[in-house]
């Protein structure tokens, strides 16, 4: 089998144009026994690229591979300054479209916003937004995502926004994706647009959705007042993801458009915090949504995650009625099992799920009791330094007079068995229990 695989390496690249010492050089550098090895051979082709940029008259089907070979060099975590003006030129004269999308993905790892290369794009990028090819467009769009500056705003913004009714859903997605990146700036020059941005979150198409999406979790999180009446159209689109109406291509692991789903929850659950009409239309929701989830699925637990965020932002009173319901619906019961789990990642998920939650649950609900205490302060003896100290954290905020005893206990003994080499964490167990101690100094004298 081993001997076919140079076969089929040349085969690809010479259907793709690329030449066959750029596979020979990829081949030696995966081949590398040690790092300096690999360092040497990217220094000899770096040196080989710079003779060769030098030289007059190279076609773009060359140039296209030195660039992509540069790439290749620049991901490694080499110097390729040298290049970058090669890179600009390869959008400029590209005459295919293998050529300037190669150019475009150069410039988008070469340069950023404020390099002083980016303005010499903004003639070729308004040249290819205006194109009839779609490739192209989205090349161009996908450049401005990474190269959006204050000098390029004028010369582009509308021709970005034109391709918001663009009749291909994969540019339309590109340009949602551009205002995403100039909201984090120039929020004042997409006023115009919330009405649009309202359209197209019932516009059909799950990757528009998904982009707009993320352009509203950043609205929300400025203002969730001026939001609240999208509640109904994201309860609808949820509801319709839950079942399964998205193409069978965004399912991932069995679960229908996770990502989708985990932004509206998000969503949801930023509009919910401290209104009780919005809380009392979703609980219900999230509470479906949740037990939807519950397949074993790693995607899966991040939506469940979510659902169990929204969740502990709802108002009061909503919160009150769910978290009396069943054990198996039960958040907290929830995050029981995430801690009860061998994976130390889901191990993770419950601490971090857990300091979401109120802590007057933690001492009202059905769930709290001496049992679920030793499973927290348990993970205090896991290998893992992140969750010892995750879990040092948590206990440091759940501790109350009920249950200073057991926690400064674990703490203690952990302190024993934590090897003298590891000074930060005897570090943090010292100061956390002296400082527990002092909270609460009648309780603490009566463990002796």
């Amino acid at each position: 089998m081993s001997s076919q695989i140079p076969t089929i390496f040349n085969s690809t690249f010479l259907t793709s144009g690329l030449s066959k010492r750029f596979f020979e050089f990829i081949t030696k550098v995966g081949e590398a026994r040690s790092k300096q090895e690999e360092d040497r051979y990217v220094t000899e082709e770096l040196t080989y690229l710079k003779n060769k940029l030098n030289q007059p008259d190279i076609s773009t089907n060359k140039m296209k591979d030195y660039i992509t070979r540069l790439v290749y060099c620049d991901m490694l975590g080499h110097n390729v300054e040298f290049g970058h003006i090669h890179a600009v030129k390869l959008v400029q004269s590209a005459k295919g479209l293998w050529e300037k999308r190669v150019g475009y993905l150069a410039c988008s790892l070469f340069l950023h916003e404020t390099h002083e290369l980016s303005i010499m794009l903004i003639n070729t990028i308004q040249k290819d937004l205006r194109s009839s090819n779609h490739l192209e467009v989205c090349a161009a769009l996908t450049a401005l995502c990474q190269l959006l500056n204050t000098e390029m705003i004028p010369a582009v913004f509308g021709l970005v926004e034109e391709k918001l009714s663009h009749p291909k859903d994969i540019v339309r997605k590109k340009a949602v994706m551009v205002f995403h990146r100039l909201s984090r700036d120039k929020p004042e020059l997409m006023i115009h647009l919330d009405e649009k941005f309202r359209q197209m979150l019932s516009g059909g198409d799950p990757g528009v959705l998904g982009a707009i999406l993320c352009l509203f979790i950043d609205f929300v999180k400025e203002d969730p007042s001026k939001y609240k009446d999208l509640v109904p159209a994201l309860v609808n689109i949820l509801e319709q993801v839950l079942d399964r109406y998205l193409p069978r291509n965004y399912d991932y692991h069995g679960a229908p458009a996770p990502w989708i789903q985990i932004k509206i929850i998000q969503i949801l659950g930023m509009l919910a915090q401290d209104d009780e009409k919005i809380s009392s239309e979703i609980g219900q929701l999230i509470v479906h949504t949740l037990k939807k989830a519950e397949n074993g699925v790693d995607c899966s637990y991040a939506i469940i995650f979510e659902c169990i965020r929204a969740l502990a932002g709802l108002h009061s009173r909503v919160l009150t009625t769910l978290i009396h319901k069943p054990s198996h619906l039960n958040p907290l019961s929830i995050i029981t099992r995430f801690l009860k789990s061998h994976n130390h990642n889901l191990k993770y998920l419950g601490l971090i799920a857990l300091s979401e939650i109120d802590p007057v649950w933690w001492v009202e609900g059905e769930w709290w009791g001496e049992e679920q205490m030793r499973i927290i302060v348990d993970c205090l003896e896991e290998k893992d330094d992140s969750l010892k100290r995750k879990t040092l954290d948590l206990l440091y905020m759940m501790v109350n007079p009920q249950n200073i005893i057991i926690i400064v206990e674990k703490m203690t003994e952990v302190l024993r068995t934590t090897p003298t080499t590891d000074v930060f964490l005897r570090k943090l167990l010292v100061e956390r229990i002296i400082e527990i101690c002092g909270k609460y100094p009648l309780r603490y004298l009566e463990m002796f």
